[in-house]
């Protein structure tokens, strides 16, 4: 605010700590100001029934079960948080040990023409269950140490947001002394973060590099599975192909016994006709011949009366 346009006031401003104006130029949020409660008869129908005649029992407004039963989490909450922080601040701390424990150790391997490192070498390549990828995987891998690095970093955010929402201005008060000590350390923390971004890059190369591998590996794996795919289409193209023949030289099979059936039948009915037809020729002659008996025997006979018939000059000769 300008001194020109500043408003009188008997407020007299208390001095703000260098590390809380800091912190408010990362924590600009401002918090609602609350009212002022005014004191008085209390109003409203809850406390109108305290007087009324038809004033009802107090136990319709306790509190339910499920009320109580959350109520007596949020006694306990407080308790778990600090047992979380406290427990996080020990296994980081141990983490952060074991981290220099292992530096310690890597120092050691600089050079590479003593003994030690001549025994660290035999010792790696004997050891089945340890390997630099192994080393990798811890580091890189899903759930390793970069990747729950990252995930703390996420949690702590959440942590961050709610205490600097919670807590007053004493979260934002420690904040800021943390950053202000930080900056008046100057060269060395521009060396730790030289340092941090140097392993970073080398973190990113290495997870570059493992990407790489298992995009490799994943390609070659895909690579198999398609030739197995299509070994198994061309195997099942072969047996449609297959079947589709079987089912056309069953067809011509079952076409060329039905035409064998039917042309079978047409002989047998043909022979069934040529004997049906000669036995009537047959018969027909039989009756031709018989007529033609009958006939010659009438003319016979008929010949034969010519030839016996007596005269009438002929004398009959005596009976007796």
């Amino acid at each position: 605010m300008s001194r020109l346009n500043r408003k009188s006031t008997t407020n007299i401003e208390e001095p703000v700590p260098v590390a809380v104006t800091r912190a408010k130029r990362f924590f600009n949020t401002k918090r609602p100001v609350e009212q002022a409660v005014k004191l008085g008869a209390p109003v409203g129908i809850f406390y109108q029934q305290e007087v009324a005649s038809y004033r009802l029992p107090r136990s319709l407004w306790n509190p339910s079960a499920a009320g109580s039963k959350q109520h007596a989490k949020g006694l306990k909450m407080p308790e778990l948080i600090d047992n979380g922080i406290e427990s996080a601040k020990k296994f980081i701390q141990n983490a952060l040990n074991q981290l220099k424990m292992v530096n310690f150790q890597l120092e050691k391997l600089k050079e590479e023409d003593s003994e030690i490192y001549k025994g660290y070498v035999e010792g790696i390549q004997a050891s089945p269950n340890i390997s630099y990828k192994l080393w990798g995987k811890l580091l890189l891998d899903n759930g390793g140490l970069l990747q729950n690095q990252q995930a703390i970093n996420d949690e702590l955010k959440v942590i961050n947001t709610f205490m600097a929402s919670h807590s007053d201005n004493d979260w934002n008060v420690e904040i800021a002394k943390f950053i202000e000590t930080e900056e008046d350390s100057g060269q060395q923390v521009t060396e730790k973060l030289q340092y941090l971004k140097k392993n970073q890059a080398n973190a990113m190369r290495l997870r570059i590099a493992n990407n790489e591998l298992a995009t490799q590996i994943k390609e070659s794996q895909d690579a198999d599975v398609e030739a197995v795919q299509a070994n198994a289409l061309r195997e099942q193209e072969l047996l449609d192909l297959v079947k589709n023949q079987q089912k056309q030289l069953n067809a011509l099979i079952a076409r060329h016994h039905e035409d064998e059936q039917r042309e079978t039948k047409e002989q047998i009915a043909k022979r069934d006709e040529i004997a049906e037809n000669a036995l009537k020729a047959s018969k027909l002659i039989k009756h031709s011949v018989r007529a033609a008996k009958q006939e010659v025997a009438r003319d016979v006979t008929a010949y034969a009366d010519t030839i016996v018939e007596p005269g009438e000059d002929d004398e009959e000769p005596d009976s007796g």
